[in-house]
């Protein structure tokens, strides 16, 4: 859903339907997928190696490290994927770095987003377990 706005955003709506569309907005799936999967299973990952409340701080940073070298990377691999399957970069020549600066935008929100969820799932968790030793007397 997301590549048939972004082609109707930047490209207008099509008049006649040709191919060309049709893989490019399959390639924009592509992209949303792996930009999207690939970052959530770091964030997945994270939570497995740094589970502990005292731990936050060296979970975000290296999550926040290996997000953005993830992002990167990804923005690279599909700029060269995407010329070799269009004989066109899917990024104007030195376009790569803005193109990954946009891609983080997104990237950063969702994770601040799932790590708000995260977070407060834990402390109400944490408060929960307060309230029943108090309960218990302990």
């Amino acid at each position: 859903m997301v590549a048939v706005i972004m082609h109707v955003v930047f490209d207008g709506w099509p008049q006649r339907y040709d191919s060309l569309l049709g893989l490019n907005l399959l390639f924009g799936l592509f992209i949303t997928v792996l930009l999207w999967e690939g970052n959530r299973a770091i964030f997945v990952l994270m939570r497995r190696l740094f589970p502990r409340y005292d731990q936050t701080t060296s979970r975000l940073v290296v999550q926040t490290l290996t997000s953005t070298i993830f992002t990167f990377l990804a923005t690279v691999f599909l700029n060269e994927f995407h010329r070799l399957i269009f004989t066109v970069p899917l990024c104007p020549k030195g376009g790569i770095f803005s193109s990954f600066l946009l891609k983080m935008v997104p990237t950063l929100m969702v994770t601040s987003f799932y790590e708000s969820i995260y977070f407060f799932g834990e402390w109400k968790k944490n408060l929960q377990r307060s309230e029943a030793l108090a309960r218990a007397g302990i």
